[in-house]
């Protein structure tokens, strides 16, 4: 067990008391007073990569019975700076999802239906938050020379826009890329997961410039980046989540349509489906 020194364990507290504080705001944007806050895990995991770090994880419960857990890394703080807010305000509605589909969905339901679509609506709310929406449910325009408080510093929405489609581009070669270097049946499973969760972040995040932003994003944004490899059964996925109600209704559509373009995916690289 890692042992903490005085500077850590004041580092870790101030953490800590940040994300409580972020989180009865949390509760507020939401109107969900009675939302429960999983104890901090606080773990220090420097990024190895560019490409896989996780700074913070909202996991399931793998046994029945057992509690959400949040687990978020050390100098958070630090590296997001100013996106702090929107960073945890995302992770938040990881927790939100959970309490609010707990009981409509089995424990099997519950671990396998809801994944990409609270990565889809959690990027939404992310993106509320870093410009300035005051309640998940408000509607507003945001315009080219707003700020969006989403990164390290603060920037205008329109300078933010025209680094989302090439960030994920790289994204997407530097993943297809280190999985042709080893060719196995798990790393194409891995890839496909990455994919496709990274794809909800994408759309998450069209999906709010679509409905509040009053910039032109036409040949900024390109809106079959992630379709052109994982198929067009995903424009299916995203226009549901983004035009129906969320119930245990859609949240199957969501699931069956997520085998479909798995399945798809092997065969298109030659590996056999799950």
């Amino acid at each position: 067990m890692e042992k903490i020194n005085r500077e850590q364990f004041l580092h870790e507290y101030k953490l800590k008391s940040k994300i409580r504080s972020l989180f009865e705001q949390y509760k507020l944007f939401v109107n969900n007073p009675e939302l429960r806050l999983p104890e901090p895990k606080i773990f220090y995991h420097p990024p190895q990569n560019e490409i896989d770090w996780a700074p913070s994880q909202v996991l399931l419960p793998d046994i029945s019975g057992k509690p959400l857990r949040f687990e978020t890394e050390r100098f958070n703080l630090e590296r997001f700076g100013k996106g702090v807010d929107a960073h945890y305000f995302h992770e938040f509605t990881h927790i939100l999802d959970y309490y609010e589909w707990k009981p409509i969905l089995t424990f099997d339901e519950l671990r396998t239906y809801t994944h990409l679509y609270s990565d889809f609506h959690a990027t939404e709310i992310q993106m509320k938050k870093a410009t300035g929406f005051l309640s998940a449910d408000e509607n507003k325009t945001v315009h080219p020379n707003d700020v969006i408080l989403i990164d390290k510093d603060s920037t205008s929405i329109e300078e933010y826009v025209k680094t989302i489609t090439p960030y994920y581009q790289y994204l997407i070669s530097k993943k297809i890329d280190r999985y042709n270097k080893a060719k196995s049946y798990n790393g194409i499973t891995a890839l496909f997961f990455d994919l496709i969760m990274d794809s909800m972040y994408y759309y998450g995040r069209v999906n709010f410039l679509s409905k509040h932003y009053s910039g032109n994003y036409s040949g900024i944004i390109n809106t079959s980046l992630y379709v052109r490899e994982l198929g067009e059964d995903l424009i299916g996925i995203l226009k549901a989540m983004s035009e129906q109600p969320i119930d245990k209704h859609l949240l199957s559509f969501v699931r069956y349509g997520y085998e479909v373009i798995r399945d798809k995916f092997h065969i298109k690289y030659n590996s056999e489906p799950i």
